[in-house]
């Protein structure tokens, strides 16, 4: 017998395509380039790569990424922060600083982190006191904007995963489906990480008789349930 590898779908020299496009690709849906800068529009072309994209798994892919609207998101946060009165060059430098921030280093448990990307953004502030002296302020409102966008894209992500995972048992989702899971998941309690032992709408601040998925449906239901036994007699 074979490999696992060559029982799969498409040959070896197709699958190897697929991921060759899909890396480049990848990169056009994130808000940073790889080098730190904003992305947009003339920068995510992915054109190129769709054509290795093959197969029925990659057809909705394909078809996000053919979409003008796909890419929206990234009008939108070079509209927000082009309203932040500071010049061009001050603009790009604070951006910057807010990525190289979130690409240091983690702590590891065997020892302190060193080399270039632990001290890259105290060099990036140097350069950002110098462009201008009250660059903190500025700071603060292009991190606003940068916050918004990265959060928004992974809720989005979020959802898509939950969605898809419905989608590959079923074809059908109806609107009304669909607010039923988003009850479900906002009242579902994280089981890690720092917002453990509580569920979305608790970290909103939304407050409610019972956080359990039954409970608001069950007054609903039954109505419902009468409603639907009246029409029928």
């Amino acid at each position: 017998m074979g490999k696992w590898r060559d029982r799969l779908p498409f040959p070896r020299g197709t699958r190897g395509a697929i991921e060759a496009a899909w890396k480049q690709a990848a990169p056009a849906l994130a808000v940073f380039r790889p080098d730190g800068q904003l992305n947009d529009r003339a920068w995510a072309q992915v054109t190129p790569a769709l054509p290795a994209l093959v197969g029925r798994a990659w057809v909705r892919v394909g078809n996000h990424l053919r979409t003008p609207e796909s890419f929206t998101f990234l009008d939108r946060v070079h509209d927000a922060s082009a309203l932040i009165p500071v010049p061009q060059e001050l603009r790009d430098a604070l951006v910057r600083l807010w990525w190289l921030r979130r690409q240091r280093p983690r702590k590891s448990v065997e020892g302190s982190v060193t080399g270039a990307g632990h001290v890259a953004h105290v060099v990036q502030q140097e350069i950002c006191q110098k462009l201008d002296p009250n660059w903190r302020e500025w700071y603060r409102q292009v991190a606003a904007v940068l916050r918004s966008t990265v959060r928004a894209g992974s809720a989005v992500e979020c959802m898509n995963s939950v969605l898809r995972m419905h989608q590959s048992r079923h074809r059908t989702l109806t609107l009304g489906l669909l607010d039923l899971k988003r009850l479900y998941w906002n009242t579902r309690a994280f089981r890690g990480g720092k917002r453990k032992g509580k569920c979305p709408y608790e970290h909103l601040g939304l407050r409610l008789a019972s956080y359990d998925f039954w409970s608001p449906l069950q007054e609903e239901f039954s109505t419902a349930l009468d409603e639907a036994k009246a029409n029928t007699v």
